[in-house]
């Protein structure tokens, strides 16, 4: 287990999958050096749907509540603004409301309440396209601002004339950080989440407005984004090619530093803190090398949010299934379970089906055998959006039987043995195959004591998952 203290003396505490703690301990550096320069500093933190982003930007948040401003802006909660800028103003607004309620200071109260009143103004202004602007009112305030910075620390804050567009408006947001940062004496760290769940024109936007705001400023820019989709988005607005590095660069515009988010791959240490009792439900003694070695390939390009909630769902579904029965089965029953949940999980409609292929010849007196090897596959009619997913699994198995292939030509295993990759795909065999050794395999398997069994409760578990669908529209999701 691995505690996350925060400054504010908070403590949360969770199995470390990710080695988020360096990844809090990385970023927190790369902003405290930030905070002794003038060095601008805007980090996007990277990754996929579900690695954890929100959680990292939120312990950096309490670890830096205390050294620095911390402005939150929740992209997706404030998209109903058509323009980006009226929701950061409102990011702003809150941590005033914030400061102000828990600050007995008259002088400071008279600078927060100058700061809200140039935020609404400037908020109204653009939500009524600039038709409403009281220009003069606004000049009093921004001026009252300048003054009561300039009390307390020597520095000169630019006036402005007009606000006749949306440029003078950034400008003026640009001014009011930098009197802001002057006037608490502390650098804003201006943390920006949940950019994915935003139309991809909007995410561009705001990326635009954050830059400007921030430019030529000190504020810290730390920024959650899911980069793969956000370039694809950028290459699809500008009609670029997939394949260039346009995308890349056009980001470069707006971050100085990159820190990607790994998927995690620890699925044996998952299995244990997802389903901490599964060795009551299976008897083999290799429980977390079988399962554990085929999950990682199972869940190899998914989050680790969905790698959980998988693993999560096979123990529900298969407790289910099981009922009352406190019988154990054979691991491989577990695996064959968490390929036919993968596939709900997918969407796909089509069912798993055994294919074989010509591993090589086993040149063994009196005479040469074919060796056939088996795999997995599914037949999708939207192929295109799981090739990525199905691919490492069929290669998995005819990895497998090469394996098998090499042991029973050097001796070390007979040519009948039956491996666990045997059984698995055993349980999906709903046909004779063409090939007679493999079905004299199936029909061994079936008519075996300890693993007969698995091939009606498998059938079970597969109507089971049926039932819950019918149960609910999102089966995992």
């Amino acid at each position: 287990m691995v505690d996350y203290m925060s400054e504010n003396n908070t403590m949360q505490s969770s199995p470390d999958f990710l080695d988020r703690k360096k990844v809090i301990d990385d970023i927190s550096q790369m902003i405290d050096d930030a905070r002794s320069s003038n060095v601008p500093l805007s980090l996007a933190v990277t990754g996929i749907w579900g690695v954890g982003k929100s959680f990292i930007l939120k312990e950096i948040e309490n670890k830096f509540s205390y050294k620095c401003i911390v402005l939150h802006y929740d992209c997706w909660k404030k998209d109903y603004y058509e323009e980006p800028l009226v929701g950061i103003l409102s990011s702003i607004s809150e941590k005033i409301n914030e400061i102000e309620d828990n600050n007995p200071d008259r002088q400071q109260r008279r600078y927060y309440k100058a700061m809200k009143e140039v935020v609404f103004q400037l908020s109204r202004g653009i939500i009524l396209h600039y038709s409403k602007f009281d220009i003069n009112k606004l000049r009093n305030n921004f001026s009252a601002i300048k003054d009561l910075v300039k009390a307390k620390k020597k520095i000169e804050i630019r006036s402005f004339d007009s606000l006749s567009n949306l440029s003078d408006t950034v400008e003026m947001v640009n001014s009011l950080l930098s009197g802001y940062m002057a006037y608490e004496d502390k650098k804003i760290l201006f943390v920006v989440d949940e950019l994915d769940r935003c139309l991809p024109d909007y995410a561009i936007k705001i990326l635009n407005r954050l830059h400007h705001i921030c430019y030529g400023t000190p504020v810290i820019q730390l920024v959650a984004i899911n980069d793969k989709d956000l370039q694809g988005s950028i290459n699809g607005l500008y009609n670029r090619d997939l394949h260039n590095d346009f995308a890349q660069r056009y980001l470069d515009r707006f971050f100085t530093n990159y820190y990607n988010l790994s998927k995690g791959d620890s699925s044996r240490d998952l299995i244990k803190h997802c389903w901490p009792d599964i060795d009551d439900y299976f008897c083999n003694d290799s429980i977390y090398d079988c399962l554990g070695t085929l999950s990682d390939v199972v869940l190899k390009n998914l989050a680790i949010r969905d790698k959980k909630k998988l693993i999560t769902l096979l123990s529900i579904y298969h407790k289910f299934t099981l009922g009352p029965s406190k019988e154990k089965y054979p691991i491989e029953l577990a695996c064959a379970e968490l390929l036919e949940l993968f596939r709900k999980f997918l969407h796909i409609e089509q069912d798993w089906t055994v294919i074989d292929n010509e591993a090589g010849t086993l040149y063994r007196a009196p005479e040469n055998r074919v060796f056939m090897s088996y795999s997995m596959e599914i037949y999708d009619q939207n192929q295109a959006n799981t090739t990525s997913y199905i691919g490492p699994i069929k290669d998995y198995f005819f990895e497998r039987y090469e394996k098998k292939f090499e042991l029973v030509r050097s001796g070390e295993s007979e040519e009948n043995s039956i491996f666990s990759s045997d059984r698995i795909i055993a349980l999906f065999a709903k046909k004779r195959s063409s090939n007679k050794e493999f079905n004299a395999m199936v029909a061994t398997l079936k008519n075996d004591e300890n693993f007969g069994k698995c091939f009606a409760f498998f059938e079970s578990f597969k109507e089971s998952l049926v039932s819950y669908e019918n149960q609910s529209d999102n089966l995992v999701v």
